[in-house]
C-alpha cells in the first residue's frame, strides 16, 4: 500500500527481514519498483533453510528462553553480541538498547509465521522483470551464499559479494555500500 501511495516505481532496498519483504514484493508486485536490492534473496530459494538462531526462535519455549536470557543481560552485554557480528560500537549499543519484551515477542511471532517461507515464497521469486541486485556479504553467518546465488539466478538478478563484511555490511563499510548501490543504479536506463 505504501509503494502504491508513492505512485511512481521506486528503487527499493531491503536488509534482513526488510530484504525478505523486498523478495516478496518484487515477486508479487514488480510493477511497483524500478529496481530492487536485497541481502535476503535466499528467502526466495525453494531450498531455503533457516539459520540456527531462527530455528531456536521458531521452537516453543526455546525461543522464549533465548529472549529471557537476552533481556536479563545489560544493554552493554547485548551490544557485545552485535559487535561480534560487525556492528560498530555506538550503533551496537543503540540497537541493543532498543531490545525489549515487545520486540522479542514480535521476533518470535515473525519467525514462527515463516517456518516454510522458502517453499511458500520461492516459487514466485523467478524471472522478476525489474532489475535486481543481490548483496552477498562474505562473512554473514546467517546467510547461505549458495542459496542467495541460486535465488538471484532464478530471479534474473545481478549479485555482488562484499568480501570481508558480515550481516551488518551497511554499518561496517557505509562508503563501500553506497558505491555498490550507486554503481548498480547507474546501470539502469
Amino acid at each position: 500500500a505504501e509503494l502504491e501511495r508513492l505512485g511512481d516505481p521506486v528503487d527499493l532496498v531491503g536488509h534482513d527481514w526488510g530484504g525478505g519483504f523486498v523478495v516478496r514484493v518484487v515477486s508479487t508486485r514488480p510493477e511497483l519498483v524500478r529496481s530492487w536490492v536485497t541481502d535476503a534473496a535466499s528467502i526466495g530459494d525453494v531450498e531455503f533453510e533457516w539459520h540456527e538462531f531462527a530455528k531456536i526462535w521458531q521452537t516453543p519455549q526455546a525461543g522464549e528462553d533465548f529472549w529471557a536470557q537476552q533481556l536479563a543481560a545489560s544493554a552493554q552485554e547485548r551490544a557485545g553480541v552485535f559487535q561480534m557480528f560487525g556492528v560498530p560500537g555506538q550503533p551496537a549499543l543503540d540497537l541493543a538498547s532498543h531490545i525489549n519484551r515487545g520486540m522479542a515477542d514480535c521476533i518470535l511471532d515473525l519467525y514462527r509465521s515463516a517456518v516454510d517461507v522458502g517453499s511458500r515464497w520461492g516459487p514466485d521469486f523467478a524471472a522478476i522483470p525489474a532489475p535486481g541486485l543481490v548483496i552477498i556479504p562474505s562473512e554473514d553467518p546467517f546467510l547461505s551464499a549458495a542459496s542467495a546465488a541460486r535465488a538471484a539466478a532464478r530471479a534474473g538478478a545481478k549479485t555482488v559479494t562484499l568480501d570481508g563484511l558480515g550481516p551488518w555490511w551497511m554499518l561496517q563499510d557505509p562508503a563501500r555500500t553506497a558505491t555498490v548501490l550507486r554503481e548498480f543504479w547507474a546501470t539502469l536506463a
